[in-house]
């Protein structure tokens, strides 16, 4: 079954793509676009006796609150199903396993909505959490970093070595110059320049995918594998 995707950029696409089939839709513009891109995608077809499945992917930025976009989501929800004459109050509920993810059932109309929020950040001190953060986690495992550089063909580097650049030889020298990297997009730059993958974060993310051990691609992101699994597009 494919899956409607509303996220606030490219980089969530391009790793959800390599799980399920999606809907083909516009790329996220940013968080005030996504309950809109939302309610305008599925506000019409919710009369129309087809199951609608759907994956909703938000960061938790500096001065957000999970409950206040599991709240906002829900909002633009029960606003759509007013709009088609559905009385139902609705209710968004926690995974067992996973906190992060939130899932909406309803039968009538047949509607499966996931929330995903990213709320891991890979470093403590980072001001936002985003996506990235699963991205760059993923991207310093030692199988991905090794495939990364068997392709590049630099079979001779040692994939610590690489990660250890990226993860305090450089970053200490830009603190040194007063360059400070306050989230996980940051490091996903420079690992991309370390090992010449001249490439959009977005993009990025992708081929950090592809290059992932399965093992670790299962850990790192279980709890959007969860979610996709309760919209039954992918296994957990």
């Amino acid at each position: 079954m494919s899956i409607y995707l509303f996220a606030e950029g490219q980089t969530e696409q391009k790793i959800v793509e390599k799980f399920v089939t999606l809907v083909n839709q516009p790329a996220g513009r940013g968080k005030a676009q996504v309950n809109k891109q939302m309610y305008t995608a599925l506000e019409p077809r919710l009369n129309q006796s087809m199951p609608i499945r759907a994956l909703v992917m938000r960061d938790v930025d500096n001065g957000e609150t999970p409950e206040r976009i599991v709240q906002s989501v829900t909002d633009t929800v029960q606003k759509m199903l007013h709009k088609r004459d559905f009385s139902a109050t609705i209710q968004f509920q926690p995974h067992k396993t996973h906190p992060n993810v939130y899932l909406l059932i309803l039968t009538e109309p047949d509607l499966r909505l996931a929330l995903h929020l990213a709320t891991c950040k890979w470093q403590e001190h980072f001001v936002n959490a985003t996506i990235d953060d699963y991205i760059i986690s993923l991207a310093l495992r030692v199988k991905t970093a090794q495939s990364f550089l068997q392709k590049k063909g630099w079979e001779t580097i040692q994939p610590e070595k690489i990660i250890s650049k990226v993860t305090e030889r450089i970053p200490d020298l830009l603190r040194e110059n007063g360059i400070p990297l306050r989230e996980a997009k940051d490091y996903v730059r420079l690992y991309a320049a370390v090992i010449q993958e001249h490439t959009s974060p977005a993009i990025f993310a992708g081929k950090t995918i592809v290059n992932a051990d399965e093992a670790d691609k299962q850990a790192v992101f279980a709890p959007l594998l969860a979610a996709l699994a309760l919209l039954g597009g992918a296994s957990s």
